[in-house]
């Protein structure tokens, strides 16, 4: 990846977001290896079920370990740093799977796939 280094640390099942659905949260961790820059600027990051993108959780209290925020977070680069997407389910049985993108030319992909 052109903007640092990715790994899916983890995915874990969450609180309901604010209309009750079932939700997972998904951990990331990056170091930038380019300029300042923030994760959501330089990754495209997408979980899917069934072959269809999950929409993107929003809780009305942050489940614990949340930061909805880190994300948008401007880093220097030698910077490591831990993140969290969270994601509403489609059902709560079907795998899910989880891809990371260079966000502009996204050639390079690493993709993992969790259970529920």
């Amino acid at each position: 990846m052109s903007a640092g280094h990715v790994k899916v640390v983890s995915m874990q099942k969450t609180a309901n977001d604010y209309e009750g659905k079932a939700t997972v949260m998904v951990t990331y961790e990056w170091t930038n290896t380019g300029s300042d820059t923030m994760f959501m600027s330089a990754f495209d990051f997408k979980a899917f079920q069934n072959g269809t993108s999950l929409g993107t959780a929003i809780y009305t209290d942050n489940p614990q370990g949340y930061d909805g925020e880190a994300q948008m977070k401007t880093i220097k680069k030698g910077v490591k740093q831990t993140v969290q997407a969270a994601y509403v389910l489609s059902d709560q049985t079907s795998p899910v799977s989880v891809e990371v993108s260079d966000f502009i030319g996204g050639s390079n992909k690493i993709a993992k796939e969790f259970t529920l």
